[in-house]
């Protein structure tokens, strides 16, 4: 895989993973042709520059907030965007990342990179796939949640359940208030005050939430869709990975799909979707998974109705926050 070097367009998930496995054969011994010499460095060169440029824009919103009036002094907002390495660099991934591929309107679309990606996309009549809607209005966009409301209006829509697969540092922007992005608060006060809402946290181009976690997520998207005849946005930091792996879970189990059928209808409706190999492997074995999963809570069901008269029932708005990173 030949990688462009001309640094005007995002370092991608695909060229990250490329990076990866030269290092890695590199690192081992192994030989590299001529060619995946020259590859390697023109990608350690562009990964170095995205960062770097990820890490200005950092500081540059750090400047923006001191000059701002808060309480907090600019010595004091780089240190708490800066305090270790890997948060940097995940900060910096996150707002190089986002500023590339989920804000067309801003720069996306400007510079030609995402000409044709939206920030979210109907995946059918009840369920959106999408990326973490911005409540700032920024340039010609930005304003999300009332673009959305709007749109759900034209159809006749309430939103019932939002589903967030992203960690909880990314939803706070990794500390930067430049631009607010929707969280629940935002989402009740803009778009519907009885919306349900439900955190996954998932870290970016991982699969790393449990199948007791997707699996209520799924469960919860059936029962607001069939029951409540509502509508479901699900997203991640871009709607690319981790949000495509739930709205999968989801269309290969109550959806009634086939893997391969989920596959080309989502990538029909959001062109831009681009799992990692752990979450297309997540979706892939999930309906078995699940299927597994669902036995055993009848099992567990029917015992406890043996034993204690009935099984102990939850508000939906107890287990809201429910969400976990434990291992499968």
């Amino acid at each position: 895989m030949q990688s462009a070097v001309g640094g005007s367009h995002p370092f991608t998930q695909e060229e990250e993973s490329r990076l990866g496995l030269l290092q890695q054969r590199a690192d081992g011994g192994g030989s590299l042709t001529e060619a995946e010499s020259l590859e390697l460095s023109q990608l350690k060169r562009r990964h170095h520059t995205f960062i770097e440029e990820g890490k200005q824009l950092l500081r540059a919103g750090t400047r923006a907030q001191a000059n701002g009036g808060g309480t907090t002094t600019l010595e004091e907002g780089e240190w708490s965007t800066s305090a270790t390495l890997s948060r940097a660099g995940k900060a910096a991934y996150f707002w190089g990342s986002l500023m590339a591929t989920a804000l067309p309107g801003y720069v996306g679309r400007v510079t030609g990179v995402t000409t044709d990606f939206l920030h979210w996309n109907w995946i059918t009549d009840n369920v959106v796939l999408g990326a973490i809607p911005v409540v700032t209005q920024v340039g010609s966009s930005g304003d999300h949640l009332s673009q959305l409301r709007a749109q759900l209006d034209e159809r006749n829509q309430t939103l019932g359940l939002v589903i967030a697969c992203l960690e909880e540092e990314e939803l706070n922007g990794f500390g930067m208030n430049v631009i607010q992005f929707a969280k629940e608060a935002e989402w009740r006060k803009l778009v519907n005050s009885q919306v349900e809402y439900m955190h996954v946290p998932m870290t970016d181009t991982t699969a790393n939430a449990s199948l007791a976690a997707v699996g209520e997520a799924v469960m919860r998207m059936e029962a607001c869709i069939k029951q409540r005849k509502q509508t479901v946005y699900v997203h991640c930091k871009a709607g690319k990975g981790r949000s495509w792996m739930v709205t999968m879970c989801y269309l290969t189990t109550f959806g009634g799909m086939s893997f391969a059928e989920a596959v080309e209808f989502i990538r029909q409706k959001r062109v831009q979707v681009n799992p990692s190999p752990s979450q297309r492997r997540f979706a892939e074995e999930f309906p078995f998974r699940f299927a597994q999963l669902r036995s055993l809570l009848d099992i567990n069901k029917a015992d406890g109705h043996h034993h204690n008269g009935g099984a102990h029932h939850h508000h939906p708005h107890e287990t809201c926050h429910h969400g976990t990173t434990a291992a499968p």
